[in-house]
């Protein structure tokens, strides 16, 4: 059941407009209408936010009101640029100009709402009155589509992130293949060490920058990494080369955090368990 959240903005709010300070409430409105997708920093409840809940935007005073709303459609993720927690929010076209037509207003429907970060989880008086707007102004045919949207990114979860997942393995392991020690981008895979439709997340410590060939192996359970970095190659994989990086230990990944390093060595031994490795 997707959630709904309240995000503060004001006119000019660099913070939280993917940092350009010369974005304001009129270039916001125009992205929100065309039911484009923004990137937003995230200043509380990364932990409880995730993908199809809802955003609903806040104009701050003089506004006071409610004049935008869109789900999200990826994260709570870290933000490469920004390095901080960021979502990413596809707008409702249609459901934003009702709003903007007709905002829904603090004083009258939720001012026992808190405000004061982006984003606060709707409380109960508010979350009365945002389900009581979206069934007067949710058509029957907007609202089957929100729905095949939820289902759409629910099927497609696997995938949300990866660029940015790909974007954090490059820079983690310097562009380069663990086991092969391969630098040409174009060949090299964001892999998940446990993958998101068995709960694995987009995240360094469940992944590894692996060459293609390698990474379909590791998917397959031919190629495993025990508890000490070491590459293991199963006894049918018959090819010379690949019997050549058995036994190679892979300098613990070049990982130097403990913490980070535990993460990685767990989402192994998941890794390894599914294919009955020890």
């Amino acid at each position: 059941m997707p959630n709904h959240f309240i995000y503060p903005i004001s006119d000019g709010s660099g913070r939280y407009f993917a940092n350009d300070k010369s974005i304001g409430y009129t270039s916001f409105e125009k992205t929100a209408q065309r039911g484009e997708k923004s990137d937003w920093r995230l200043g509380r409840n990364f932990h409880s936010i995730k993908s199809t809940d809802w955003i609903w935007v806040y104009y701050t005073l003089p506004h006071q009101q409610l004049k935008a709303v869109g789900r999200v459609t990826d994260g709570p993720y870290k933000h490469p640029e920004w390095n901080e927690w960021a979502i990413e929010i596809t707008w409702d076209s249609k459901l934003t100009k009702k709003l903007l037509t007709k905002p829904i207003d603090r004083k009258l429907n939720f001012d026992t709402q808190s405000v004061r970060a982006a984003a606060e989880k709707a409380n109960s008086k508010t979350l009365k009155t945002l389900n009581r707007w979206l069934k007067d102004y949710q058509s029957k045919t907007s609202s089957r589509a929100a729905e095949e949207v939820g289902f759409r990114i629910a099927e497609v979860k696997a995938r949300q992130g990866q660029a940015t997942f790909r974007r954090e393995l490059l820079k983690f392991y310097g562009g380069e293949c663990v086991v092969t020690g391969c630098t040409d981008e174009q060949v090299l895979h964001d892999a998940h060490i446990r993958s998101v439709k068995d709960g694995g997340k987009h995240a360094n410590w469940n992944g590894l920058l692996l060459r293609s060939d390698i990474h379909q192996l590791f998917d397959l359970g031919l190629v495993t990494i025990d508890e000490n970095f070491v590459v293991c190659v199963g006894s049918n994989v018959s090819t010379t080369y690949y019997k050549d990086v058995q036994g190679k230990r892979l300098g613990d990944l070049k990982i130097k955090d403990s913490e980070m390093k535990g993460k990685i060595k767990s989402s192994l031994t998941h890794h390894r368990k599914l294919f009955n490795h020890r």
